[in-house]
């Protein structure tokens, strides 16, 4: 998941929570598996919609999106 770019960033320093940007990583593969993830977003029923809805409204649609795009790729390597 580093290798795409798409592992999380943990950075915290007195309890405060700080940037978390992902690197940059594989272009091609980052954007297909975004683009994955829109379309898993959008089934009904399934996991990855659940994750999706959860995510995005606390932390927004971009970076729910980063988060399925991730999750879809864990799950692949497994």
């Amino acid at each position: 998941a580093s290798w795409t770019g798409l592992c999380p960033g943990n950075n915290e320093s007195a309890g405060k929570r700080k940037s978390g940007k992902t690197r940059k990583g594989n272009v091609w593969l980052r954007r297909a598996l975004i683009e994955a993830a829109h379309g898993a977003a959008r089934t009904k029923k399934s996991y990855f919609a659940a994750l999706y809805h959860r995510l995005a409204g606390r932390r927004g649609k971009k970076r729910a999106l980063v988060a399925v795009a991730h999750r879809l790729l864990v799950t692949g390597y497994h």
